[in-house]
């Protein structure tokens, strides 16, 4: 009972992640899929797990994969043909992986290793907690990482963003930096010079 409410919306939010035509509900169901996946680490007894799955997946990568899609303006025009072009080959991919997971679900093909029956005990989540820090896969790692992901998004979306329309109803574009203006006022004549071969031996190119 317990199994099927949490393996039947985690099924359906992971067919919505590829079904919906908005970026923002892409990115919104698989949180629902991360949840009811907890649910099912929690019925085998993997508290530690459990508890960190929706923490780092939930709270910090599906959280920043909405706030990058949502500060973007994307376009949702995708036709039908469109979708049905990658039908074959996502078609393809599913049967691949329906095909291994009845394989890896095969006890006679791959035997189940023993697994450790008391794994509710204080003792158990301490030797995982000890088993997954490491320096590498430390939370200090993580939140640099989350960090320079988050600078570089809105500096990303800042530079592709336009000032509002004018009064003639086009958008004006942010001015060009310093070095595009020096590069286009000293490095392309000479460019041009140097194209039409008219440049004169004497002549030094000033160095910026």
């Amino acid at each position: 009972m317990i199994l099927s409410v949490s393996s039947s919306p985690a099924l359906v939010s992971g067919l919505m992640v590829a079904r919906a035509k908005n970026p923002v509900h892409s990115v919104s169901f698989p949180i629902p899929v991360f949840r009811d996946t907890s649910g099912l680490l929690l019925l085998l007894g993997l508290d530690f797990s459990a508890m960190i799955f929706p923490v780092v997946h939930i709270g910090a990568i599906a959280v920043s994969f909405l706030f990058v899609v949502m500060m973007f303006h994307i376009q949702i025009a995708e036709t039908h043909e469109e979708v049905l072009r990658y039908l074959p080959v996502s078609g393809i991919i599913g049967l691949i992986l329906w095909w291994e997971m009845f394989f890896i679900l095969d006890n006679e093909t791959i035997p189940l290793l023993p697994t450790q029956r008391n794994t509710t005990s204080l003792r158990y989540t301490v030797h995982a907690g000890k088993q997954l820090q490491s320096p590498l896969l430390s939370v200090e790692y993580y939140q640099s990482l989350l960090a320079v992901a988050s600078y570089l998004a809105l500096a990303l979306a800042s530079a592709l963003r336009s000032v509002p329309p004018n009064n003639a109803g086009n958008s004006v574009p942010f001015s060009d930096p310093p070095s595009a203006k020096l590069a286009a006022e000293i490095v392309v004549p000479y460019a041009d010079l140097y194209a039409s071969h008219t440049l004169p031996r004497s002549e030094s190119i000033p160095t910026v």
